[in-house]
């Protein structure tokens, strides 16, 4: 599922305050929604996300945008 970049500027993305050093970066968290980071990297999202509401959130609202775009 893509995010749409072409219709939603990254710098627009609901991106809350990274809550610590782990937090992936907002093109990070873009690569990893879209599944086009590495194995490795994705896992450890995976389980970051897990760990922190902050960046889980962040992740809810892309998705919640996704669906609204499709159903648009």
């Amino acid at each position: 599922m893509k995010r749409g970049l072409d219709k939603q500027p990254l710098h627009a993305l609901p991106l809350a305050p990274r809550c610590g050093l782990d937090c992936p970066s907002a093109e990070e968290m873009a690569q990893y929604i879209d599944n086009l980071l590495p194995g490795g990297r994705h896992a450890a999202i995976d389980e970051h996300l897990c760990s922190c509401q902050a960046c889980f959130e962040v992740y809810l609202g892309v998705l919640r945008f996704q669906l609204e775009q499709e159903s648009a």
